[in-house]
């Protein structure tokens, strides 16, 4: 029998409700209900009675749910000890796109506040870093994963995935552009063989393809070209507006946003390092912007 489901039933009595306990512990009601199912058809009895407002424990339940506690607790001190053994090594590996990378490597300073005895390694890369083989411990995604015994957290980041269109400061004087103006200008986007990108597929969309001069193969070079050339683009506004090189000429556009999701092992729910880390995340995405 797994933990994890074992915790599920005490979050859905701690909580009172199948919903209730999906939102605390930052996943879909459905995986709760999967999960609590597996256990019944294994002890062939119900352990929940629903009711039309939460629910309540049946006989099978209350029985189970105290040995439950007791496994809890027994599993949070073996968690705690096991970070006390680890704590004169412990390494975090931070897995992210490359524009997030950036504005993380701007504010390692608040990244690693609280940390103790922490080395913080930020991997950027567009591939796909398995956290179940340990290739990474912490990843940053645009969308909650939907797949695997994984914990995510939608961040405190509102203005994260808002894009809008930049320019260099030095050449477009004029600012708060109409849409009708920025369609006219000069424009930098990805290459074909990188069109499946949001923004790619924005200025697919809503620009004439004349007006495309220039494609590029990655986030972070459009970023270069838009800091040093004659032509726009976009970019998240998180990094636009932190490059004193770039002016925001019109946006947020229509059509992109995105949200942020922290995603890690199921395992690593007690660790104190991890859930500190994810805090400065989400106060590095929300007072920085």
């Amino acid at each position: 029998m797994d933990w994890n489901d074992i915790f599920y039933v005490c979050k859905v009595v701690e909580h009172g409700s199948f919903s209730a306990a999906a939102r605390a512990c930052d996943t879909t009601q459905a995986t709760i209900s999967r999960r609590i199912q597996k256990i019944e058809q294994e002890i062939g009895s119900s352990l929940f009675i629903r009711l039309t407002e939460g629910v309540e424990l049946t006989n099978a339940g209350k029985e189970l749910y105290q040995h439950a506690l007791a496994m809890g607790s027994a599993y949070q001190s073996f968690e705690k000890k096991l970070y006390e053994l680890k704590q004169g090594s412990q390494t975090i590996v931070i897995t992210c796109g490359s524009l997030i990378g950036l504005h993380l490597s701007k504010h390692i300073q608040q990244l690693n506040y609280g940390l103790k005895n922490t080395e913080i390694e930020i991997k950027t890369t567009n591939a796909f870093l398995d956290l179940d083989k340990n290739e990474a411990d912490l990843a940053l995604r645009n969308k909650r994963p939907q797949t695997g015994s994984l914990l995510a957290k939608k961040l405190d980041a509102q203005n994260y995935g808002k894009f809008s269109v930049f320019g260099n400061r030095r050449i477009y004087s004029k600012h708060n552009l109409s849409f009708d103006e920025v369609k006219q200008l000069d424009w930098i986007s990805y290459t074909l063989k990188s069109s499946d990108a949001p923004s790619a597929k924005w200025i697919q969309k809503n620009i004439e393809e004349s007006q495309v001069k220039y494609r590029l193969n990655s986030a972070l070079m459009i970023y270069e070209a838009l800091r040093e050339n004659n032509a726009v683009g976009l970019l998240p506004q998180f990094i636009g507006r932190a490059a004193p090189e770039l002016v925001e000429l019109y946006g947020p556009v229509d059509g992109l946003n995105f949200e942020l999701w922290s995603v890690r092992r199921e395992s690593s729910r007690n660790d104190p390092n991890l859930v500190q880390l994810i805090a400065n995340l989400e106060s590095i995405f929300s007072s920085n912007l």
